[in-house]
């Protein structure tokens, strides 16, 4: 939605307070104070870009009585598509094995970008078996969750590691794929 003063992208089941701009061309630059109409429309709209969006970055998030239409915002999206190509790197035969720091802050939206990521990399590294391993109880909660109602964009059922031995079963002879959450705690 645009009035071209203030320009704003978000989804048909996304309330007023869920559109955010977009505020850069090309993830190089933030423009702080606002987004221009020019920022957001070549943004947002560039063809490939657009088309990345619409297959990558678009989801239903669905519980027990809702189902939600989540757009990424313009910082998950290229914060993603760098922690991919970083991935990718560290991988890579002649990589170091460093992938690198994604950063959140409060409220940014990091269960959401976790998410993204995780669907990215299944293509990027050929359906790798992803641990999540949080430091707190409510937070190894909180993304189990979150990644459980969006098992369909997953195209996999995320699953919680109940115990050290549990997580032991649960990645014994795995060759591929899974999204297995566990806390530092169990160890």
């Amino acid at each position: 939605m645009s009035d071209q003063l203030t320009s704003k992208a978000g989804t048909i089941t996304s309330g007023e307070d869920r559109f955010m701009e977009w505020k850069t061309t090309d993830g190089s630059y933030e423009s702080t104070q606002y987004a221009d109409f020019r920022v957001f429309f070549e943004g947002i709209f560039e063809k490939n870009r657009f088309m990345d969006i619409l297959e990558n970055f678009l989801l239903y998030s669905k519980d027990a009585s809702d189902k939600f239409k989540i757009l990424a915002g313009y910082h998950q999206y290229f914060a993603v598509k760098k922690a991919i190509a970083s991935a990718q790197r560290a991988s890579a035969v002649d990589g170091d094995g460093k992938g690198g720091v994604f950063w959140h802050t409060q409220g940014s939206g990091k269960s959401l970008s976790m998410v993204f990521y995780a669907h990215l990399l299944q293509e990027a590294l050929d359906s790798p078996t992803i641990v999540v391993m949080t430091d707190r109880i409510d937070l190894d909660d909180q993304l189990y969750s979150q990644f459980s109602k969006c098992a369909a964009f997953l195209r996999q059922t995320p699953v919680q590691a109940e115990s050290k031995v549990h997580l032991k079963e649960l990645l014994d002879g795995r060759t591929a794929n899974g999204i297995i959450f566990t806390t530092m705690f169990k160890f």
